[in-house]
């Protein structure tokens, strides 16, 4: 199709009104379907860190908890007679 048959064409459908109203309805059913393909997307991002940060303070809990728990060691030099 050449150039000039594909302006002729387009300048036809601006012209339609209804030709226009169908793309514009079209236009912004497909510009929501992104939004809400970005929105899920960010949605299930957001879930997955919030996990993450609830799995990481889980292990620092555990981590801080057996150190209390565990006997204080007396230093290396106090072992073999430095201190």
């Amino acid at each position: 199709m050449g150039s000039k048959r594909i302006e002729r064409a387009i300048a036809r459908w601006k012209a339609d009104p209804q030709i226009m109203l169908e793309a514009q309805s079209f236009a912004n059913e497909a510009a929501a379907d992104q939004r809400d393909l970005l929105v899920i997307s960010q949605s299930m991002t957001i879930a997955w860190l919030e996990k993450k940060v609830m799995d990481l303070q889980k292990q620092i809990q555990s981590v801080k908890q057996h150190e209390a728990e565990r006997p204080s060691m007396p230093a290396h030099g106090a072992l073999i007679g430095l201190e």
